[in-house]
């Protein structure tokens, strides 16, 4: 379980600071623009507290996941998520009869994907991440 909270406050923490970085040194951004980012960190760090609470909230309960988690069903929203942040992601979707995975991959699956956004922005950002 702690590695299931390591990994959504990850993701979503390196999301906001890409995008805060992006105000601080972007000088050319208009108004609206400057507004839009803004907003997208205001979504962002919401969407963490909420993370956060749900996965707070399962460990006060017994240690069992809460359902629903994010399985392979939920990467186009994840990369939508990380191209609005900014990232470039590139993806050659192979996966056939996704429907059949058992629970438990589907969502191990997603982690292991957001996880690697997550390292690809922290470790070299502004990179074009292909997968």
């Amino acid at each position: 379980m702690s590695h299931e909270m390591h990994d959504v406050l990850a993701h979503r923490i390196s999301l906001l600071s890409m995008l805060a970085g992006g105000l601080a040194y972007r000088t050319d951004l208009t108004a609206e623009e400057t507004r839009e980012v803004a907003l997208a960190i205001q979504e962002n760090a919401h969407q963490s507290l909420n993370e956060l609470r749900t996965v707070l909230g399962t460990l006060r309960r017994d240690g069992d996941m809460e359902a629903p988690q994010p399985n392979l069903a939920n990467l186009d929203a994840l990369f939508d998520e990380v191209r609005g942040a900014g990232q470039q992601v590139e993806v050659d979707d192979s996966v056939d009869n996704r429907e059949l995975l058992p629970t438990q991959t589907g969502r191990h699956a997603y982690r292991i994907v957001q996880e690697a956004l997550t390292n690809a922005r922290k470790h070299a950002p502004g990179s074009r991440v292909t997968g």
